[in-house]
């Protein structure tokens, strides 16, 4: 497990290499640049501001001084919020982030799992009927469609609930539902699927052959293999969570490092947005890593050599 561990740990040093690579020519050979303004400045005050930050080098030249930087801890200065780093900006929104994130994960799993089995159990009844057909309109709607309906419905219909902003639990609520019910909605199909595979295994039928409670079958026997699945897809939905709470933060006005990296971008904030994607790029991959370790806890048939 050990061995395994570290290897992986490697192979994260090569991908976010190559993500950070990508993420900054990409960026440097995008029309428009920092200090474009409205008003254009004088030739002498624009040439002082790119030397400050260093943009009169050549490119490649900028490129190893940055990756240097950023071995060293330091993800530069913002061209936008010229009084701060970038770590200090995205200090103040990643735990807002993670928040979201976590919360609207935490509700996908519950949620997901409960459905998914209940489904399994009442399979063909009306209420297998009720929650596929939930989960497949979940399924078709992403959350940046469902963000603004929820907003439609419960903060300027019915006043129930507040349309933007943060800090108070009910600010929470419409986020972390426009966040969450995608993935609840494909949680239930995974858990479905897999209960059903599940109850049909002969340890699961030799289980209800004894005469045990269903309640022991499912949470004793059944549950764990079927649970498997929806493990693997948890390293992705933490991604589509990360992803997601970008523009979700931007529709609810949310201070979070999502809404950081949307304003970074159309303002040409080269250091901004490349610490947003390091920040994000090592999260997704940490938590994939985090994924699979765990299949071993679940399923002690893995061994990983």
């Amino acid at each position: 497990m050990l061995s395994y561990a570290l290897k992986r740990i490697l192979t994260i040093i090569p991908t976010l290499f190559v993500v950070i690579t990508l993420t900054f020519f990409l960026m440097r050979v995008a029309p428009g640049g920092p200090f474009d303004e409205e008003r254009p400045l004088a030739p002498a005050v624009l040439e002082n501001i790119r030397a400050n930050y260093g943009l009169d080098k050549p490119l490649i030249e900028q490129y190893w001084t940055y990756m240097g930087n950023l071995l060293q801890g330091d993800l530069g200065p913002s061209f936008v919020y010229r009084d701060k780093r970038v770590h200090e900006v995205l200090g103040e929104g990643l735990p807002i982030s993670l928040t979201l994130g976590a919360t609207a994960l935490f509700i996908a799993l519950f949620a997901g799992v409960l459905l998914g089995t209940v489904a399994a159990l009442n399979q063909n009844k009306r209420t297998d009927f009720f929650i596929v057909s939930f989960a497949t309109f979940g399924i078709t709607i992403p959350n940046f469609v469902l963000a603004p309906i929820l907003t439609l419905i419960f903060a300027l219909t019915f006043n129930l609930l507040p349309a933007t902003g943060w800090g108070s639990p009910q600010q929470i609520v419409l986020p972390v539902l426009a966040l969450a019910l995608p993935q609840v909605a494909i949680i239930t199909r995974l858990m479905r699927g897999s209960m059903l595979e599940a109850l049909k295994s002969d340890h699961v039928r030799t289980a209800r052959a004894y005469g045990l409670p269903l309640s022991s079958v499912v949470g004793k026997h059944a549950l764990r293999s079927a649970f498997l699945p929806v493990l693997s897809y948890l390293g992705p939905a933490a991604a589509a969570l990360l992803t997601g709470s970008i523009i979700v933060e931007q529709i609810f006005a949310i201070p979070g490092i999502g809404r950081y990296f949307v304003t970074s971008a159309l303002n040409r904030d080269y250091t901004m947005v490349m610490g947003t994607v390091v920040i994000v790029a090592t999260l997704v991959l940490v938590f994939n890593l985090i994924v699979d370790l765990l299949y071993s806890v679940f399923d002690p048939r893995v061994r990983y050599e």
